[in-house]
């Protein structure tokens, strides 16, 4: 995808669109441990949702 330069720029603008409608944003510092992967999994289900 040539780095994901573009392709990472446009997650982002669309999760401030979408995201921020569904849920909270999951942050993590250096490697997520299991609860922050739990509510990326989460946040995730929702947002698959929201955009059905």
């Amino acid at each position: 995808h040539g780095g994901g330069g573009r392709v990472a720029s446009a997650m982002a603008d669309l999760f401030k669109y979408v995201g921020t409608q569904v849920g909270e944003p999951v942050g993590s510092y250096l490697a997520p441990n299991a609860g922050v992967l739990e509510e990326c999994s989460a946040l995730g289900k929702e947002l698959a949702e929201a955009c059905k």
